[in-house]
């Protein structure tokens, strides 16, 4: 027969054991982010598309400076570094821009061949569209093989770092400020079509909503080869993007 103390304790004994359990249940759950995969997908859009600067263009620009010729040879002398800087704006269907970019680049040879070019960017500017806003910083580093002539792609790997803010023009209408890593493998780009073929490219983003909260988001965007590519986040959900236009779509 259970003592008269042991039953006076039971109802403390209940109440901790309800905290454990309340409190393990909610270790169990993923906490909500600020900023949703949706909003973050038209993040990394803007780092992606030609009508917004992105990627696409830097490769344009890179593919444009290796294979420029002065009275049937390269302009650019091997080991030598240039460097060049030009504004772009830009009043589209879909959005406009408004950018300053440097650009330097370095031909690597062995002997008289040339084996890669050494590319750097920096950026910084401003981009409207019907879904966004945004302003920002980036700089990036890329290393191109398949320069020579016989080559029929250009092959990129690299890094990028970007900065800003973006607003929600659709929706809830929010804003957040964020940074974002992306590394570059194997982009392959076709020298006759100037597509992206196929690459690999990892993103790690975070920031700070306009309320003040955090959130952090990896993901990995798969370049399809039909003016295309795939961000896949870290929860499995998946977008489309049209490299051309910056436009999401869930998948």
């Amino acid at each position: 027969m259970m003592k008269m103390d042991s039953l006076n304790k039971l109802p403390i004994l209940l109440l901790l054991f309800s905290i454990v359990l309340t409190s393990c249940q909610d270790d169990d759950k993923s906490p909500a982010m600020s900023v949703s995969t949706g909003e973050a997908a038209d993040e990394v859009a803007t780092t992606l598309t030609t009508d917004v600067v992105g990627i696409t263009e830097d490769i344009l620009v890179m593919i444009e400076v290796s294979t420029e010729e002065n009275e049937g040879g390269r302009i650019m002398a091997c080991g030598f570094a240039y460097d060049t800087t030009i504004t772009k704006s830009y009043e589209g269907i879909y959005s406009s821009f408004n950018h300053s970019i440097s650009y330097g680049y370095e031909l690597v040879c062995d002997g008289p061949q040339p084996q890669s070019l050494g590319f750097t960017f920096e950026s910084n500017g401003s981009i409207e569209s019907t879904r966004i806003s945004t302003s920002g910083n980036s700089e990036g580093t890329f290393n191109a093989t398949g320069i020579e002539f016989s080559s029929a792609s250009y092959i990129a790997n690299g890094l990028i770092e970007r900065s800003g803010t973006l607003v929600q023009k659709t929706g809830l209408q929010r804003s957040f400020s964020s940074a974002a890593v992306f590394e570059l493998t194997d982009l392959t780009v076709n020298k006759s079509t100037l597509l992206i073929e196929s690459g690999i490219a990892t993103v790690n983003l975070s920031g700070l909503s306009g309320n003040g909260e955090t959130f952090q988001y990896t993901a990995t965007v798969t370049f399809n080869g039909d003016k295309t590519a795939t961000i896949t986040f870290n929860n499995s959900e998946s977008y489309r993007v049209d490299l051309e236009t910056g436009q999401v779509t869930m998948i």
